[in-house]
């Protein structure tokens, strides 16, 4: 009889100690995955799509702020310069007509500065109605204009 309960003791200790490695082992990966998207955050997004987007047109200008200084993060928005504001504006040229017609103008100068011109329109602009447009806007947007082969001009 005490043959019999030793091997319970074992079987309920290796059970135990299954339990506990597993419960280890999901904790930590669940560690690891939430300081893995707190280093994309700090890292920024941004900082990935700039790498891609280098790799395949290496004399692409950088987003820019009013200090000429680097962005690394989204949203781009008023006081921003650069090629993605670029887009964006020949974007709202070619989908936002209306609009633009309703703001007395017959499109926005494509100059790759968010100025006050551009923020009226993205406002107004029926497919945007945003004061910035964060990356996912961007990359949809940029998509977009690569599938129809209106992106603008690199200066």
């Amino acid at each position: 009889m005490k043959e019999k309960n030793n091997n319970w003791i074992w079987i309920g200790l290796g059970a135990a100690i299954l339990i506990v490695g597993g419960v280890v082992i999901y904790r930590r990966n669940k560690k690891f995955n939430k300081e893995d998207k707190q280093e994309m955050l700090k890292s920024g997004a941004r900082q990935r799509f700039l790498r891609e987007k280098s790799q395949s047109s290496a004399n692409e200008p950088v987003l820019k702020n009013n200090e000429g200084e680097g962005l690394d993060v989204f949203p781009i928005g008023f006081g921003d310069s650069g090629y993605e504001v670029a887009v964006i504006q020949q974007y709202m040229n070619s989908t936002c007509k209306e609009s633009l017609k309703a703001l007395n103008t017959e499109g926005l100068k494509v100059t790759g500065i968010w100025d006050e011109e551009t923020q009226t329109a993205i406002e107004t602009c029926s497919s945007l109605k945003r004061k910035e447009v964060d990356e996912d806007t961007f990359k949809r947007i940029y998509r977009d204009m690569e599938a129809a082969g209106i992106l603008p001009q690199h200066k």
